[in-house]
């Protein structure tokens, strides 16, 4: 028996295929075909009732309308999609991080601080013990000041 599609849209349709399609087709072929959200069922064409006398008035509660959900497996591709495109993104930025290394540079800060704070304290140690000033063929350094100029008052 020939697979069919039944389902609302807002009214119950059913759609016939022209080719003999399994169930899988007939699926995928849902997700192609309705608006999303839309509820559906598959069934065989022995499935409906014989008498066509009044089809129009056929009808189906949604709770028959259990076979799938249009939408569903292109959401499910979407989602998929993005949670390997946020694993590929931690990824990223954990090599970045491996790159750069942020805390490995902090910490050489903090300790190219320490070794400056200590050279330090050697360097006032050194000149405690001997100030530039008494060390033989020391010339005071000379500091240039700069030019102010004067103002002169024109009175005449």
């Amino acid at each position: 028996m020939k697979n069919i599609l039944i389902h609302k849209s807002p009214d119950l349709s059913i759609t016939h295929f022209v080719d003999n399609l399994n169930i899988n087709q007939v699926h995928e072929k849902a997700q192609n075909m309705l608006d999303f959200g839309t509820l559906y069922r598959i069934d065989t064409i022995d499935e409906l009732p014989a008498d066509r006398t009044f089809r129009g008035a056929w009808d189906i509660d949604d709770a028959d309308l259990n076979d799938g959900i249009a939408g569903e497996e292109k959401t499910k591709q979407n989602l998929s999609q993005l949670r390997d495109r946020v694993e590929q993104g931690k990824e990223n930025l954990k090599q970045t991080k491996e790159q750069i290394n942020i805390s490995a540079i902090e910490s050489s800060i903090e300790i190219w601080n320490s070794e400056i704070s200590i050279c330090e304290n050697k360097l006032n140690e050194l000149l405690e013990k001997l100030p530039l000033e008494k060390r033989r063929g020391y010339v005071e350094p000379v500091v240039e000041q700069p030019e102010i100029e004067e103002k002169q008052d024109d009175q005449s």
